[in-house]
């Protein structure tokens, strides 16, 4: 498995208005450092997130250690009662 981190990250679902509740899947989007296959900084969208809890998640072939998350995302956690930082 891959390590990369990410940063300036959010997490979002993926799905158009037709899409059947189930079929909708979350994925990562944020700035990505240490993967092998994209530069520093690079804006990414992942594949879909199978971990996340403690600062860490997962996809089929990479783990993300989050570094801060994009601002309006975490505003938009707090607002909802979620700790960002520990993977929203």
């Amino acid at each position: 498995m891959q390590k990369a981190k990410l940063e300036n990250w959010s997490v979002v679902g993926l799905g158009g208005p037709y899409t059947a509740p189930e079929a909708f899947v979350q994925v990562l989007r944020g700035e990505v450092y240490g993967h092998p296959d994209f530069t520093d900084g690079e804006k990414v969208t992942s594949s879909a997130l199978t971990f996340m809890k403690n600062g860490i998640a997962k996809t089929k072939n990479t783990k993300y250690d989050l570094g801060f998350p994009e601002v309006e995302y975490a505003a938009w956690c707090i607002r909802h009662g979620y700790n960002v930082y520990k993977g929203c």
